[in-house]
């Protein structure tokens, strides 16, 4: 699963830019913004949950690893998955 999983986020990210639309680049930067803010005010706790939530590796930094899924994320439903995490983690 995670094979296949890691094999899309690479194809994904082979994807013409203008296969980006303007409204999925917004979101990817709102879920950024989330998350430096997160690490700005030193909510680790709530960087590894929603690290946790959404697959990445607790041995990989919470941080770097929750930018690196919105930064592939190509798609309304990539961003779907992860606006979902994200939602869960303000509501804790």
């Amino acid at each position: 699963m995670k094979k296949k999983a890691a094999e899309v986020a690479i194809k994904k990210l082979f994807l013409p830019p203008e296969k980006i639309t303007m409204e999925v680049r917004k979101r990817r930067k709102n879920a950024a913004d989330y998350v430096w803010t997160l690490d700005e005010t030193n909510k680790v706790g709530k960087l590894k949950s929603l690290a946790k939530e959404l697959g990445i590796s607790e041995d990989e930094n919470a941080r770097d690893g929750i930018l690196d899924k919105i930064t592939v994320a190509r798609t309304a439903e990539d961003m779907d998955v992860i606006e979902q995490a994200i939602k869960r983690i303000k509501a804790q």
